[in-house]
């Protein structure tokens, strides 16, 4: 018997929640930037998406996370509260890091843009795990 809820299902739900995962973790770090704008200006906005290669470069890389979050829910199961932890700490993550970060400021700052996903994706392993032990306490 596994621990947490039940089984949301496999196959075809599976398939949307990983698609739901790929395509909040893809837009989160755009996202981030829109609250910052009015300080920063339409510049620090549009930094992000100066070319389409840079555009491509922070697409991939926020899959690196969604990829953590799709493989903890293959190989462990599907369950209502994990998948809800494990992407709500993802999302945080993401939108928390790249808010704060200014490419023009430094030109080692676009080093953040690998260390990023790899902090979200253990943000998303964290929430994951922590779902699955509030499933298993609450008997669920």
């Amino acid at each position: 018997m596994k621990l947490g809820m039940p089984d949301i299902g496999t196959g075809m739900e599976l398939k949307l929640e990983s698609t739901i995962i790929g395509a909040v973790a893809m837009l989160a770090p755009f996202i981030a930037r829109i609250p910052g704008t009015a300080a920063h200006g339409a510049d620090w906005f549009w930094s992000y998406a100066s070319g389409p290669l840079l555009l491509a470069f922070i697409a991939v890389f926020s899959l690196i996370p969604a990829a953590v979050l799709i493989g903890l829910l293959t190989m462990f199961g599907t369950g209502r509260l994990r998948f809800v932890m494990g992407m709500g700490a993802m999302t945080a993550a993401n939108l928390i890091l790249h808010a704060q970060l200014d490419l023009a400021s430094d030109p080692q700052a676009a080093i953040a843009l690998v260390i990023f996903p790899v902090l979200a994706a253990f943000c998303a392993a964290i929430g994951y795990y922590a779902g699955w032990i509030i499933a298993a306490v609450l008997g669920r």
